[in-house]
């Protein structure tokens, strides 16, 4: 018998990963044209972040050095979305001038710091970090 892992086939088919201490960072491309860019925040920076359902978040992004800022906004954020493992994933429609990952392909971004309940993180402007170059899965508790 070969057997052969379903969830790594499905990691690099589509760039899907169990990982609770990322943010993964990809493009959505609906057939109607419209590019949404979506962060996918793990359970763990969210709870290290003391993020709850509910909560409006905002990200900022500074242009001169590519670092991402994830807080809550209670003004101008929009509410997030939580699944069932805890992960939250919020989704933004793209217009030119924001960032987006290189070749649409999803990333893991790198530089995740915990800061007074916000989340600071590097955005790459170069392909090193793909999800199909990834060979584990990290969950780490």
């Amino acid at each position: 018998m070969a057997f052969k892992s379903l969830i790594e086939h499905a990691r690099k088919r589509r760039g899907w990963s169990l990982t609770s201490d990322k943010i993964t960072f990809s493009v959505i491309e609906p057939k109607n044209g419209s590019m949404s860019i979506r962060f996918s925040i793990g359970p763990l920076l969210v709870e290290r972040a003391s993020f709850i359902k509910g909560d409006k978040i905002d990200i900022l992004w500074d242009s001169g050095d590519d670092t991402g800022l994830i807080r809550r906004d209670n003004e101008h954020g929009r509410t997030c979305q939580m699944g069932k493992s805890g992960r939250m994933v919020i989704q933004i429609g793209w217009s030119e001038g924001m960032p987006r990952p290189q070749d649409g392909k999803p990333i893991f971004l790198s530089g995740t710091e915990i800061r007074n309940g916000e989340i600071l993180f590097d955005l790459p402007t170069h392909k090193d970090t793909v999800l199909d170059n990834v060979s584990e899965i990290s969950v780490s508790r």
